[in-house]
């Protein structure tokens, strides 16, 4: 089980436009602490969602002519669900996001793509390539000089972490785990769209996350996000979960908030 007592729920949107993304904040706003933006490219995931379909937005945000809904009320964090996070994420720095979440994919998308007979040692040197590296390496140097990022630092003004998807091996991400502040475990066959079913396979994978996390020096938290509702949320909770990011079933109720009390209610 988790450290933490109850596990924060995390609204989370893929908004059409700017325009959604207000009208959907100010439906849970007051009653959590996160919320929680995919950004989709339409490149390293079928989907497209705002900033990219009209970015004047977002470009008034992060010159600050404008904040993001609601930003008294609520912290934002940002599923960046595109071909090259390690130019998106220094926009989202400047936009203000408290939490910004690179999916480990979009840097070395042969993960698990090694033959069946590979050991784990050569499914990790065949899918970390050279070009993928140097993209993940020089993003983390920039966060480090430019924005003074440190993973150990809880309290910093923002923080960054990893995402992985249900079929991208652990052992692969594992080292990778010290290099940020939290890690995102994907519980949805296909990214980047909200109302896929839950897969169970995400149970065992937190579980295992959670027994590597406990050899560090420096705790993680660990978020879960894709499909998880009302039957699955204490399980996942009991498996490891500090996190749960939550999109339909949220927004799918008449009253979002009457859901986020719903749901914070399985924990006490």
């Amino acid at each position: 089980m988790s450290d933490t007592l109850t596990p924060e729920i995390v609204p989370a949107i893929i908004p059409v436009d700017f325009y959604e993304l207000e009208d959907k904040v100010a439906q849970v706003a007051g009653h959590v602490r996160y919320v929680h933006i995919d950004v989709c490219d339409g490149i390293f995931v079928g989907n497209t969602s705002w900033p990219w379909l009209d970015d004047k937005i977002f470009s008034q945000i992060i010159t600050g002519e404008m904040g993001f809904p609601q930003w008294e009320d609520v912290d934002y964090e940002v599923h960046l669900m595109t071909a090259h996070p390690e130019k998106d994420i220094f926009e989202w720095i400047v936009a203000g996001a408290y939490r910004i979440t690179v999916q480990i994919e979009s840097f070395f998308p042969h993960f698990g793509k090694a033959s069946k007979g590979d050991d784990t040692s050569s499914l990790v040197n065949a899918n970390f390539d050279e070009r993928g590296l140097a993209r993940f390496a020089a993003m983390l140097e920039r966060l480090k000089t430019d924005h003074g990022f440190d993973p150990e630092n809880e309290d910093d003004f923002y923080q960054v972490g990893i995402s992985v998807t249900l079929d991208t091996p652990l052992e692969v991400i594992k080292p990778l785990v010290e290099k940020f502040n939290f890690v995102q475990v994907m519980s949805i066959p296909h990214i980047g769209f909200q109302g896929a079913k839950f897969d169970e396979r995400a149970y065992e994978r937190i579980a295992e996350l959670r027994e590597y996390i406990a050899t560090l020096p420096n705790k993680k938290e660990i978020s879960v996000d894709g499909g998880i509702n009302e039957k699955n949320a204490l399980k996942l909770f009991e498996a490891g979960t500090d996190r749960l990011v939550i999109g339909s079933t949220i927004f799918k109720h008449d009253i979002p908030s009457v859901e986020i009390d719903t749901l914070k209610a399985l924990f006490r």
